[in-house]
């Protein structure tokens, strides 16, 4: 499952993010959830691998920070029923728009990286929630399952009976026929029909 997720330039994955990896990776046993946009590499979790990185999209007028001049490609084989992760690091040669494979130190250091900023991940949801504001680097609000139904609590009655009209068929096709309990709890009062 391929998501496109996460803050820009964030280290580590908002706790909404966390919350729905241990969801999905519970409900479906093997599956492996890859995330991109946040243009730098976040860490490796309980089968999804949060953000590869920044891969080759060259703004001329932007300075990219340091961080994302590389990332890491996934290869995912199977044998037998058994899946085997390889990681490739590679830099960034902005000048010639293409991407370099790591060897010796260099993929030592992105390696390295990658397991530092991969251990809070195994934190419990509160735990992470917060280690997430105390080391996030900008202050913006905090995506909880819990916030997101606010948010969607105070948008207008119309907008939501689309929004849940059209996004019910995808839930019901993914979630084999059931709402996830994330997304499950009724906005409106006496209705259990999402």
């Amino acid at each position: 499952m391929i998501f496109h997720w996460g803050i820009e330039f964030e280290d580590y994955p908002n706790p909404f993010q966390k919350e729905l990896s241990d969801y999905l990776v519970k409900k479906f046993k093997n599956i492996s959830i890859i995330g991109s946009h946040p243009h730098c590499i976040q860490g490796i979790y309980n089968n999804t691998f949060f953000s590869q990185g920044h891969f080759c999209m060259f703004i001329p007028e932007f300075t990219y920070p340091k961080k994302s001049k590389n990332g890491y490609i996934l290869i995912q084989e199977y044998i037998k029923n058994k899946r085997k992760d390889k990681i490739y690091p590679y830099k960034i040669n902005e000048k010639e728009r293409q991407i370099i494979l790591l060897e010796g130190k260099e993929r030592r250091e992105i390696l390295d990286r990658l397991y530092k900023i991969s251990i809070p991940l195994n934190m419990n949801n509160k735990e992470y929630l917060n280690f997430f504001k105390n080391n996030c680097l900008r202050n913006y609000p905090i995506l909880t399952s819990n916030l997101l139904l606010n948010y969607i609590k105070m948008a207008h009655y119309r907008f939501i009976e689309s929004f849940v009209q059209h996004i019910k068929p995808f839930f019901l096709f993914i979630f084999g026929g059931k709402i996830p309990p994330l997304f499950r709890r009724s906005i409106y009062k006496n209705r259990d029909d999402l």
